[in-house]
């Protein structure tokens, strides 16, 4: 086996690494917005993992979107999770609902 992990390896690992990776946000959440502002910590994890994955995506080279239309359909899916989903959780947990019902409710979502 290579030094290097295949292609294939990082794909199998890919859906371990989102999971582990999205719930651990509740316990940053729980940590850092005693000492931050909800969107102002929202924004400083979002550039991190900008910082960290772009490099990884520019490594595993795969195709990109293409036109206008499809990148403003992942614009809006982005704005959608991650501001109304993920603002609306780190405020709650701001103003003192605990991280973990907090994940247990939005772990129930896709019921809702």
């Amino acid at each position: 086996m290579s030094a290097m992990p295949s292609h294939r390896l990082w794909l199998a690992a890919m859906p371990l690494l989102f999971v582990a990776l999205w719930s651990t946000g509740f316990i940053g959440a729980k940590f850092g917005l005693p000492y931050s502002e909800p969107f102002t910590f929202l924004f400083i994890r979002s550039a991190l993992t900008l910082v960290l994955l772009a490099p990884l995506a520019h490594w595993l080279s795969g195709e990109w979107p293409h036109g206008a239309r499809l990148w403003g359909h992942i614009a809006v899916s982005g704005l959608l999770v991650h501001g109304a989903y993920l603002g609306g959780v780190f405020y709650g947990i701001y103003l003192g609902m605990p991280a973990g019902l907090a994940s247990l409710l939005v772990g129930l979502q896709p019921l809702l």
